[in-house]
């Protein structure tokens, strides 16, 4: 996995994470709005509104929210000295009130102030997990990788390293089996006027026609040159007098009814036929003898009577 691809990767992490941040921010700002109320002409700041606060001090609501000073009720036509007691209960007690409501404030900015910062913490702490977690995902990724690196890079490096010294590992095999050898033998057996030449590549006997191929050619040729250079016929029949293509011949056993190999087959015939090479396919549980093999040629006015 290259640099370019783990730095978006990164990226988006970190915009994720900032964007959560944010988002706290913003609901916690929201949440931990203050006002200004004044209660008997005391200025209190608190995150109560100002008629909670008035009704926990005890005192008649204010007429708005804005900054407006509470008045209070107007003493009763009583004995100077006992409204004057009254007034001091009731003005004790609205300290008293306020103060209480000032600690209850105070407690819950501290309380949504820890609750902020726990929850900071936690958005962080989810940043760096996701980045550790995802440090592990590439290096997993980058050690998966490697072996298919080295696969890649190996002839490469054979290439430049190679001594024409060296000992090479290679070994004879066989060119026909035992059943492509008898058909080999029955095959020059009934066309003596021919050639027939064993394991034959399809480039060495045909050819991409510039003419046909026509501006298909300058983005095609490697593609299909390609596809030709790596098919094969079992065996090649050409005329002796000019080696010229008479017909291909293919032996086909039980291996060729697979999937793979019909699908390989199929692409062999286009090939020919598109090449105009008549193809003959025969099956080795029904191997023609040397006489049916010439007449299905004369049949075929592949060969001269």
């Amino acid at each position: 996995m290259s640099q370019s691809t783990l730095r978006p990767q990164n990226r988006t992490i970190n915009y994720i994470g900032i964007a959560a941040i944010v988002f706290t921010i913003g609901i916690q700002a929201h949440a931990v709005e203050t006002r200004r109320c004044q209660i008997n002409g005391k200025t209190i700041i608190t995150n109560l509104t100002c008629e909670q606060l008035v009704n926990e001090a005890g005192a008649p609501p204010p007429g708005s929210e804005k900054n407006q000073p509470v008045t209070l009720p107007k003493p009763t036509q009583a004995p100077q000295k006992k409204t004057s007691k009254k007034q001091s209960v009731t003005a004790s007690e609205s300290t008293t009130a306020a103060s209480t409501a000032i600690r209850a404030g105070m407690d819950n900015l501290v309380s949504t102030s820890l609750i902020f910062g726990a929850a900071v913490l936690l958005v962080f702490g989810l940043i760096i997990w996701l980045k550790h977690k995802a440090r592990q995902v590439v290096h997993t990724r980058l050690e998966e990788l490697a072996p298919l690196a080295r696969n890649t890079k190996e002839p490469v490096l054979n290439k430049v390293l190679s001594n024409e010294n060296e000992e090479l590992p290679y070994r004879q095999t066989l060119v026909m089996s035992r059943y492509e050898l008898e058909m080999f033998e029955r095959i020059k057996s009934a066309l003596p006027e021919c050639e027939i030449f064993p394991q034959v590549p399809l480039a060495s006997f045909i050819r991409i026609d510039p003419q046909r191929a026509g501006a298909r050619l300058a983005t095609n040729s490697y593609r299909w040159q390609n596809r030709i250079g790596q098919q094969r016929v079992d065996f090649l029949v050409c005329l002796r007098r000019d080696m010229s293509t008479v017909a291909a011949i293919e032996l086909d056993d039980p291996s060729h009814e697979s999937t793979d190999a019909q699908r390989r087959d199929a692409k062999k015939n286009k090939s020919l036929r598109d090449a105009n090479v008549p193809l003959i396919r025969w099956r080795v549980e029904t191997m023609p003898n040397a006489e049916e093999i010439r007449q299905e040629f004369l049949q075929r006015k592949l060969i001269p009577v």
